[in-house]
């Protein structure tokens, strides 16, 4: 650079400095008031983070308008008082008929508030009550004073002593609200439950109070398995089907069953009773029809190919799998039902008899009647032969075989219980009890018996088995009863 040229940068150098220097003494004039203005500003600023603290930590605030350099603010005014209950909600109500009773539930969240007031229809029902929680932690209240059936009812539900209040909720109550019915008693007979087995008519029951199992055969349609152990409600909870004719059935220990086919015996596994399965064969030297036991020892009855000619044979079922025959018998007819009863075995069929069959293994043929009987009964003495006109005989020697009476006592089977004949009719569809009193030494008598007790049941009855003092019925239309028999 060359002189002239650094002493006009000097030159210029200079005014910068000098005008740098009028600047700054301009800014020092100034600088006061942009101070002041600025200690005003963040004055301004601490204010208003003073007042939002005091508004987030005060419960109820109010609010007032003021003015700065022309401009509206809005600034916190509190009042402190206190926690303010927040208002139940979501109030839900439903109507229902209970025991002949109308009653309104009422269900609600509780909020803040510990107790409540319960409105219906303006008019207060309770005062200052306490949240009843259910398990999902609402509150709950059933009113049921004075409600009508058909009847609609608004409901409100406040914070105790305030104005806060739910949601409004209105309910009808059903039209009709009867007592429920006792069940129908007749005498010493007391419907205790019912049940429908559909499409399904039974020809023998058997009742196991152990495994509180009740089993029902039908020729053409299989077995049907219903928990009994709820007298009130007895379930249908299993059925199987299967390729013979089943007359009957006989429950055995451990949840097995025997049951008649065309030309043997079906061992069937019932202890899951919703899915049986049969799980073995016991072969007959005929077509089996009919079976009763005692203990451990099985009686079956059968007929041939022909039905010209019955058997019947003792097995020893220790071993279910595998049954021991203790001994058969040929009779005159062929057997349809058998009932046993201290070794006497009594069967009807084309005719009637009872087998002495204390000893198996020699077991004697004893004729009753030519009769046609459908059921069997057993008191301590006597049997009774259930048909249009029932029959009793005193077998308290087999080969001897008194008749005491030959009654009209129109029954399709019949069991004796504390000293009665209790028995089902097709005739009115009823379950009839008679005292056995009435009905022995009565000779032949054409005089329709009058029962002690009869309930009617809803079609004509088809089988029945008798269980200490409950007595279990099935009907024509696939119904399944349980009747109460009262000291």
């Amino acid at each position: 650079m060359t002189a002239r040229g650094m002493c006009a940068g000097a030159a210029v150098a200079l005014a910068i400095v000098i005008g740098g220097a009028d600047r700054t003494a301009a800014e020092l004039v100034e600088r006061p008031t942009r101070e002041t203005t600025l200690r005003t500003t963040s004055d301004r600023t601490a204010s208003t983070r003073a007042s939002d603290t005091d508004r987030r930590t005060t419960s109820r605030t109010t609010t007032s308008r003021t003015t700065t350099r022309g401009r509206s603010r809005t600034l916190p005014r509190t009042t402190p008082t206190g926690t303010t209950p927040i208002a139940p909600s979501n109030l839900s109500a439903f109507s229902e008929c209970s025991a002949g009773s109308l009653r309104n539930r009422l269900t609600w969240t509780k909020g803040s508030a510990a107790t409540f007031d319960v409105f219906r229809d303006n008019s207060k029902l309770t005062s200052g009550r306490a949240c009843n929680a259910d398990t999902s932690g609402r509150c709950r209240y059933t009113d049921a004073a004075g409600l009508k059936a058909g009847a609609s009812y608004r409901y409100r539900v406040h914070a105790a002593g305030t104005s806060l209040s739910s949601n409004d909720r209105q309910v009808t109550a059903p039209s009709t609200c009867a007592p429920t019915p006792p069940p129908p008693t007749a005498g010493g007979l007391r419907l205790l439950g019912s049940t429908a087995t559909p499409r399904f008519w039974s020809e023998d029951l058997r009742v196991d109070a152990t495994s509180g199992l009740a089993v029902a055969a039908n020729r053409l349609g299989g077995l049907r398995i219903l928990d009994v152990s709820q007298p009130a409600s007895p379930r249908e909870v299993g059925a199987i089907d299967l390729p013979g004719l089943e007359s009957d059935v006989w429950l055995l220990p451990g949840g097995y069953a025997y049951v008649p086919q065309v030309d043997h015996l079906a061992i069937v596994d019932l202890r899951a009773p919703s899915s049986p399965r049969v799980v073995g064969a016991v072969p007959f030297p005929g077509r089996p029809l009919a079976l009763t036991g005692e203990g451990s020892t099985i009686y079956v009855g059968g007929a041939n190919a022909a039905f010209t000619a019955g058997v019947l044979v003792a097995l020893d079922a220790s071993n279910i799998a595998a049954p021991r025959v203790l001994g058969s018998l040929a009779v005159p007819h062929s057997i349809h039902v058998a009932e046993v009863h201290n070794g006497v075995v009594a069967t009807v069929g084309l005719a009637s008899g009872v087998v002495d069959a204390r000893n198996p293994a020699a077991m004697t043929w004893h004729s009753l009647s030519t009769g046609t009987f459908f059921g069997i009964g057993f008191s301590d003495r006597e049997v009774l032969l259930a048909g249009g006109q029932s029959m009793m005989f005193d077998v308290t020697n087999p080969a001897v075989r008194v008749l005491s009476s030959s009654v009209r006592l129109p029954a399709s089977d019949i069991a004796v219980y504390a000293g009665d004949a209790v028995s089902i009719h097709t005739q009115g569809f009823q379950v009839w009890r008679t005292a056995l009193s009435r009905l022995r030494g009565r000779g032949f008598d054409r005089t329709l018996v009058t029962p002690d007790a009869k309930l009617e049941i809803p079609a004509r009855p088809t089988s029945m088995a008798l269980v200490g003092d409950l007595l279990y019925v099935t009907d024509q239309a696939g119904g399944f009863h349980v009747i109460e028999l009262l000291p």
